[in-house]
């Protein structure tokens, strides 16, 4: 067999793979939120403000588990505050989050969704600190679902979420805030 058809072959295969895949998919969304919280590495907590973005899907095999990757990012307060910042070091911590999803509705367009996973942390607390933990991340989010009937839509809410670590520092972050998602 020449190479041009093992290649066409192998694009062919490749190709109704991803759309069998993608056909298991439903649920998609994505989207971010904004919080007041607090962060911690071998340190006292700083109070801090935090954002986080995110995407996630539902699988036919997991029917009422979804799961969902995100990023977060939260720094002390001082940061945004208009300042003098020669010779300051302002901590922060950045995570990456994988989590199972539930959702139960109470009643109406009224949700709660609660999320456990996994999360890793690079702790930045000190200026001379730059390590990565391993951990648990868990969250919670009481929010109105405005899709009404439609699998399309927005869902926004409050949201608490956080994160620790049992190896290296120790780092753990906090964040409750306000949370938009937008289910395609």
């Amino acid at each position: 067999m020449n190479s041009r058809i093992k290649l066409f072959y192998f694009l062919l295969i490749t190709i109704l793979l991803a759309v069998n895949v993608k056909a298991q998919f439903f649920n998609e969304h994505a989207g971010a939120y904004l919080g007041y919280g607090s962060v911690k590495g071998n340190s006292p907590s700083q109070n801090s403000l935090g954002f986080n973005v995110l995407a996630g899907f539902s699988h036919t095999w997991l029917n009422e588990v979804g799961i969902r990757f995100g990023y977060s990012y939260a720094r002390k307060v001082n940061y945004f505050l208009p300042e003098s910042r020669q010779g300051r070091y302002y901590p922060y911590v950045q995570a990456f989050t994988a989590k199972a999803i539930i959702e139960q509705p109470l009643g109406g367009f009224l949700f709660i969704e609660e999320g456990l996973g996994l999360s890793a942390i690079n702790d930045r607390t000190f200026s001379d600190r730059d390590e990565w933990g391993y951990g648990v991340a868990a969250s919670l989010f009481l929010g109105w679902n405005m899709r009404k009937l439609s699998l399309t839509g927005f869902k926004i809410g409050f949201v608490g979420e956080a994160a620790f670590t049992f190896t290296s520092t120790s780092a753990s972050y906090t964040i409750l805030g306000f949370r938009a998602v937008y289910y395609f």
